[in-house]
């Protein structure tokens, strides 16, 4: 992607650089199967979904009294979060989001079910990173807070630490270093102010989480040897 390509010989994508990669279209495609299930299913379902997967902060304080009923619903709130959506156009910005960063990222992580398995690791890792730091930074609060923004962001920070193909260069490259910035900037400075005047009710410790999380993972996730 940022490899200097001579004027005089035309470069040929190999297949793994062309097209959509098949478990990026597989994590949309579930996206949107997740919000359409909840949408059209009866008033009830609805709820117990929310009620289910939308991160509480205040199911988390033991002081509470409100903790969790089943062993594994603290991991369904932190995971399954990611798969709901308030509407459309929440879906639509968090879709636009991880197909712009998933394809070179995907790409990086390599191809096969190794590489979808990585990629996988990377956008639930990024999520579930995104929910404890809502939670923590909201502590005891009953403001639930849904949604594939911390996955997505997840996604970017990833995007950013393999963009110039290993995190070492990319973190010295000061383009590099700009543009991470300017997305902070803008999905954790910018949206917290908004949501303090109540313009957005967005969770930017989401996004700042799984940011964070997904440039970790992609470190640590991207294989060693390079094609």
């Amino acid at each position: 992607m940022n490899a200097e390509i001579g004027q005089s010989e035309p470069v040929t994508p190999t297949p793994s650089e062309r097209g959509l990669p098949p478990i990026v279209g597989l994590v949309l495609v579930a996206l949107v199967a997740a919000h359409v299930a909840r949408i059209v299913a009866p008033i009830e379902t609805q709820l117990w979904a929310v009620r289910t997967f939308a991160v509480n902060p205040l199911q988390f304080d033991p002081a509470s009294g409100e903790g969790f009923s089943a062993p594994l619903q603290p991991l369904f709130q932190l995971a399954g979060s990611a798969l709901l959506h308030f509407n459309w156009v929440h879906l639509a910005l968090n879709a636009a989001c991880l197909l712009q960063a998933g394809v070179p990222v995907a790409r990086a992580l390599g191809e096969g079910r190794s590489g979808g398995g990585r990629f996988l690791l990377l956008f639930f890792g990024s999520a579930i990173a995104g929910s404890l730091a809502y939670v923590a930074l909201n502590w005891a609060s009953p403001t639930e807070a849904f949604g594939a923004s911390g996955a997505a962001c997840g996604v970017f920070g990833a995007y950013f630490l393999t963009d110039r193909g290993d995190w070492r260069r990319s973190l010295a490259d000061p383009q590099i270093q700009a543009g991470a910035a300017v997305f902070l900037g803008v999905n954790v400075v910018l949206v917290g102010v908004l949501r303090v005047f109540g313009v957005l009710p967005i969770a930017w410790e989401a996004h700042l989480g799984g940011f964070l999380a997904g440039a970790v993972l992609a470190a640590l996730l991207r294989p060693r040897a390079e094609a």
